[in-house]
């Protein structure tokens, strides 16, 4: 019935699909183990045939591991992006690729019985065992933090006392008014009793710390905060703690979600400031044209009509677009469109216009959008990430998304980009993640949009040269 209702569903639905892979990935790595271990076992014997019970559990595990690709690629696209992400899925893709190898050599060694085929069964086996435990490694780092395997019991660490910051004041002596606790000190309550174990002095996973407060505000990443003083809605604690309670990234991942009390209290802290031990912590610096962009405010715009963001969230839907809030409560929303058959055309994106003000992540990737319905994209002014791979747009195209002050994530592998695309792109002034796999940009303008954008991660393959390796930027 699931899967009738997706096709139904005229195949907007098949993104969805890759939300099922922690539920697929966990049988094949079993069964593909215990091949191996079958196999290892019986590495001795003379009569060398594959054990019957290990070509079931193969076959069973190549099934399941090409599913798990399949799905996990897909569900990559939602969960973002990065290096450990990368690696994740190009181990599980090649895992895939080597049991199918090692299932080919199987079945010639079952009907021909030549040496040569039992070889590559065994050895394609133990290879893809090698590459499942690899792989599963850096999922694990996705969902738990890098160093989890070789760390600690997750039971909370209480704060060190030269980390400690101001505690909730007592109540005075000779006084019989109670005194209310300072926002600040609330704050902290709530971030020792939830977040101390994994964001806190003794660990911190994902390179994030919380506590103390002021651990939150490193000087030398300020591009990377994940609290943004003064604006709720673009930090990601606050979008990562609102998530549904069943969601994968929701934070705590384990106990109980926030309450709407501790969340409004996060809320205001950080609408106010995100004071700490005295002080407010400026907001990361960001860069903005010579002529700001006005843009409606969809929290406090009184001019956006919800009746009309409901219509054209409804056409979105009824054209195949996967729609929804960012998370819950939030008047931000992400739009996919890049499974939708028959695939997105210049033409469908005047189905923005109504979503403009509200429009948070944009994915077009492998739909037939050309360099000409750009300028419609670049009305959607708070765009933060742009997917367009595997399209067909080129350099033109990019001179219509110079309004997309916002943008911190610009997805290009696969498209028709050169050289000559790169100066509208160093005009995005927000721009911190560019992906370039796949198009004609040479290595020298990449090295020389890392120099001139040293904040800039450039993912496209190639590494960065020698004069901007000490840049700090990312490299592909």
């Amino acid at each position: 019935m699931i899967i009738s209702s997706l096709i139904a569903d005229g195949g907007s639905s098949w993104p969805l699909l890759g939300r099922l892979h922690p539920l697929v990935i966990h049988f094949p790595i079993a069964m593909i183990l215990t091949a191996g271990v079958i196999e290892l076992l019986l590495v001795f014997r003379r009569d060398a045939r594959p054990s019957p019970i290990a070509g079931c559990c193969t076959w069973i595990g190549t099934i399941g591991a090409c599913a798990a690709a399949w799905t996990g690629w897909s569900f990559g696209e939602e969960y973002g992006s990065g290096l450990t992400l990368e690696l994740h899925r190009w181990f599980g893709v090649a895992c895939a690729g080597v049991l199918i190898v090692a299932v080919v050599g199987w079945c010639i060694e079952r009907f021909a019985g030549t040496s040569w085929s039992f070889h590559v069964y065994r050895i394609g086996l133990w290879v893809g065992a090698a590459l499942v435990v690899v792989s599963s490694f850096f999922g694990g780092e996705m969902v738990w933090g890098e160093g989890f395997l070789f760390e600690e019991s997750d039971e909370p660490v209480p704060t060190k006392v030269d980390d400690a910051v101001p505690s909730v004041p007592a109540d005075p002596v000779d006084s019989g008014e109670a005194v209310e606790p300072s926002l600040e000190s609330q704050v902290i309550l709530v971030m020792q009793e939830h977040c101390a174990s994994c964001h806190g002095p003794e660990k911190q996973k994902g390179k994030l710390q919380l506590i103390p407060l002021a651990k939150a505000f490193p000087a030398d990443r300020r591009d990377g905060w994940s609290i943004i003083p003064g604006d709720p809605e673009a930090s990601t604690v606050i979008q990562r703690v609102t998530l549904p309670p069943d969601h994968y990234d929701i934070m705590p991942p384990k106990g109980d979600p926030l309450t709407p009390e501790q969340v409004d209290l996060l809320e205001r802290w950080i609408q106010d400031g995100a004071p700490h031990s005295g002080q407010t912590a400026d907001p990361p610096p960001e860069s903005v044209p010579d002529e700001p962009v006005a843009v409606a405010d969809p929290v406090r715009d009184p001019q956006v009509d919800a009746a009309t963001l409901e219509a054209a969230v409804e056409a979105v839907r009824n054209r195949g677009g996967v729609i929804s809030p960012r998370y819950r409560g939030s008047p931000w929303y992400e739009l996919t469109a890049s499974f939708v058959r028959p695939a997105w055309t210049d033409g469908d994106l005047s189905l923005l216009a109504p979503l403009d003000p509200v429009l948070w992540d944009l994915d077009l990737g492998s739909s037939d959008v050309t360099d000409s319905g750009l300028s419609m994209i670049g009305g959607c002014v708070q765009l933060r990430t742009l997917k367009l791979d595997r399209t067909s747009i080129g350099d033109a195209g990019l001179e219509d998304l110079s309004k997309l002050v916002h943008l911190e994530t610009l997805n290009l592998h696969s498209t028709k980009i050169t050289d000559a695309g790169l100066p509208s792109i160093k005009r995005l002034p927000a721009l911190r993640s560019l992906y370039l796999w796949g198009t004609a940009v040479t290595p020298e303008a990449i090295d020389r949009l890392r120099a001139e954008r040293p904040g800039l991660a450039i993912e496209s393959g190639v590494p960065p040269s020698e004069d901007t390796a000490g840049s700090g930027t990312g490299s592909g």
